[in-house]
């Protein structure tokens, strides 16, 4: 792979990139989260079908 003209472009791409998967892990870290609280609170109905076994899985 090239490199482009300027390293600060490739920079801002590595950066874009980190960012979208630093906002993933962000959103599935709180929906596990969510559905822990919703599974402490004994509603099983709110945590959908997921159990705090189900989160280690991925």
């Amino acid at each position: 792979m090239t490199a482009p003209p300027s390293g600060e472009s490739t920079r801002k791409i590595v950066t874009a990139a980190r960012w979208n998967e630093l906002k993933r892990e962000h959103t599935a870290r709180t929906a596990r989260a969510a559905r822990r609280a919703a599974w402490r609170e004994d509603d099983p109905a709110a945590a959908g079908d997921a159990s705090p076994i189900d989160d280690e899985q991925g």
